[in-house]
């Protein structure tokens, strides 16, 4: 079987993996079975823990013993997961579930954009692969789109039936990773596997400069989409309707993701990082000033940015590392956005508890215009010495 058949497997396995049947009603899921909101947070936070101790221990083996496997037993994990949590009926068995979720995260993170990348560079077509991973990424979002109409459908019969769909689904990406062929550019021998660890830290060292901008742009996006119900709720949007309206969210993403290569091509990578940042900082200036249904025009902003971000970032990451450590060095800049996240984050809620919504995401405009800045220029004199399409 050639191997460019890869590419139409790692298609199917994204599209799978992102129909989030469960997505539209997972709190009201927990709250049946007598949750709180304590009770949700920290299942997410042991979640995030679980994402954060494992991402980089996980992206050595992808690296180790190959991306092919990590990312099977990753699907594995997941499915695990929310079969467990499909048939709980409390806390702990949640809790347990989505410790499940959180390591297969691990174990996909990295090695699904890596072994995309190694297919390219082993047919010699590494120019089509940033066209390639817009795609890929594009299927992430039409994936979630598709999952929140229809999960609302599913949930209608039955919540646990969503979770029955999301299995079934699992299962069909868990087929195709098992059909993937590993690039040989992959494979490292005996001789090579002690240096990715070496290789790995030689690149953290370099590209401090891609890291740092990255995470900063992760931390802030994310948090700006934990506003987003909030914001809804606070403009009377009627519950029944906040499926709908992040369906619409989420074909802006696959949008933007669908032609990230395009704005890639004409603005390079460094301009489509300054669009990212001035697009980050107009939504949450735009929410600070703006009150009534306007506000959500201001919520878009953050959506293209979650389509751009991970096929820029991706492909800005591709372009600097080698092969045996590719996955690694990956998994790392998603840990860094992960801390930084969980520093920002308790520290924006508080202070926005304190002082409300309006006066934090003012202050949090001025952040992005003033370190965004700062760090895009460190982007940009270090990229000057880098021969790209950068």
């Amino acid at each position: 079987m050639p191997i460019n058949s890869n590419i139409k497997k790692l298609n199917i396995i994204q599209i799978c993996r992102w129909l989030m049947f469960p997505a539209p009603i997972v709190a009201i899921y927990y709250f049946k079975y007598g949750l709180t909101m304590k009770d949700l947070f920290m299942i997410q936070a042991v979640s995030s823990i679980m994402i954060a101790v494992f991402e980089i221990p996980t992206g050595y083996i992808s690296d180790k013993f190959g991306r092919k496997k990590s990312l099977f037993y990753g699907l594995i994990i997941s499915l695990l997961g929310f079969i467990i949590i499909g048939t709980s009926f409390g806390f702990t068995g949640f809790l347990i579930g989505e410790m499940f979720l959180g390591l297969g995260v691990t174990f996909i993170s990295g090695s699904d954009s890596a072994i995309l990348y190694e297919t390219f560079k082993e047919l010699n077509r590494t120019e089509d692969y940033g066209k390639a991973e817009a795609k890929f990424q594009s299927l992430h979002h039409l994936g979630e789109f598709a999952g929140v109409v229809i999960g609302g459908f599913i949930a209608a019969y039955s919540f646990r039936a969503t979770y029955s769909f999301r299995s079934l689904f699992i299962l069909i990406a868990i087929i195709a990773a098992y059909k993937l062929i590993e690039p040989t550019q992959a494979e490292n021998t005996s001789e090579d596997k002690p240096k990715i660890w070496s290789s790995a830290l030689t690149h953290t060292k370099n590209l401090w400069y891609i890291f740092g901008i990255s995470a900063f742009i992760f931390a802030f996006m994310i948090i700006g989409f934990w506003y987003v119900q909030p914001i809804l709720k606070k403009e009377a949007i009627p519950i029944i309707a906040f499926g709908v309206v992040f369906a619409v969210f989420k074909l802006v993403a696959f949008i933007s993701a669908r032609y990230s290569a395009s704005i890639t091509n004409k603005i390079k990578i460094s301009g489509s990082i300054a669009l990212m940042i001035f697009l980050i900082a107009l939504g949450y200036t735009g929410i600070c000033f703006f009150e009534g249904y306007i506000r959500l025009l201001f919520i878009i902003p953050f959506y293209i940015v979650g389509g751009l971000y991970m096929p820029i970032m991706n492909s800005a990451l591709n372009q600097r590392i080698d092969s045996k450590s590719r996955a690694t060095v990956l998994s790392i800049n998603n840990l860094f956005g992960r801390l930084v996240f969980s520093i920002l984050a308790p520290m924006v809620g508080f202070y926005s508890d304190i002082n409300g919504m309006n006066a934090t995401f003012l202050y949090i405009s001025l952040i992005i215009v003033a370190l965004g800045s700062i760090l895009w220029i460190a982007f940009f004199i270090k990229n000057r010495n880098f021969n790209g399409t950068s």
